[in-house]
C-alpha cells in the first residue's frame, strides 16, 4: 500500500513527471507546469541544474533539462537567466542544452544583457563561452554599445562566428 501512495504522489507532481519525460513533452504536462506560474520556477531551475539529468546517457537523454529550459523561457523567468548562463558556461558546444539555451535565452530580451555582459568581461572567460554569450547578446534584440564592442572582439577572434553575430 505504501508503494501505491508514493506512486500517486509522484503522478500528482508535474515536476516529477517532467523528470521522466523523453523527447516529446505532452501538451497536457506543459500546460500544467505553465499554469503553476512563478511557483514552479525554482523547481525548474533546480531541474535544469541537475548534473545527473545533463548527461546525454541519462534516462530521457537530457530531454527533461531541455524541457525545463523551454518552460523557464516560456514563463519569462528572468531569475533563471544567470543559472542558465552558468549551464551554458559548463556545457559543450555540441550538447543539446547548449543549443537550447543559446537559441531560447535571447527571447528574454533586455533582461539578458547585463548578466551576459558581466560574464563576457570576466577575465577567466574561455573563447567558447565568450562566443556563446555573443550569440545570445546578438539575438536579444537590444542595441547597446557594449554589445557592439563584444561583437567586435568576437569578430577579431573568429571572423566567421563574429560575422554571424553581427548579422543577427
Amino acid at each position: 500500500m505504501i508503494g501505491w501512495a508514493v506512486d500517486a504522489v509522484t503522478l500528482a507532481d508535474p515536476i516529477a513527471r517532467l523528470r521522466q519525460t523523453g523527447e516529446a513533452l505532452p501538451q497536457s504536462l506543459r500546460n500544467e507546469v505553465l499554469a503553476l506560474g512563478s511557483s514552479v520556477i525554482a523547481d525548474l531551475i533546480q531541474l535544469a541544474q541537475n548534473e545527473a539529468v545533463k548527461s546525454e546517457s541519462a534516462p530521457g537523454k537530457a530531454w527533461p533539462l531541455i524541457h525545463a529550459v523551454d518552460l523557464l523561457i516560456d514563463l519569462k523567468a528572468e531569475v533563471a537567466i544567470e543559472p542558465l548562463l552558468q549551464i551554458l558556461r559548463t556545457s559543450t558546444y555540441n550538447a543539446s542544452v547548449y543549443n537550447e539555451i543559446s537559441i531560447r535565452l535571447p527571447e528574454l530580451g533586455a533582461a539578458v544583457v547585463e548578466p551576459a555582459l558581466r560574464l563576457a568581461h570576466d577575465q577567466d572567460i574561455d573563447n567558447a563561452f565568450f562566443e556563446a554569450l555573443c550569440c545570445v547578446l546578438s539575438d536579444a534584440g537590444v542595441r547597446d554599445e557594449r554589445i557592439f564592442e563584444c561583437l567586435c572582439r568576437q569578430f577579431e577572434n573568429a571572423q566567421v562566428t563574429g560575422a554571424g553575430a553581427f548579422a543577427s
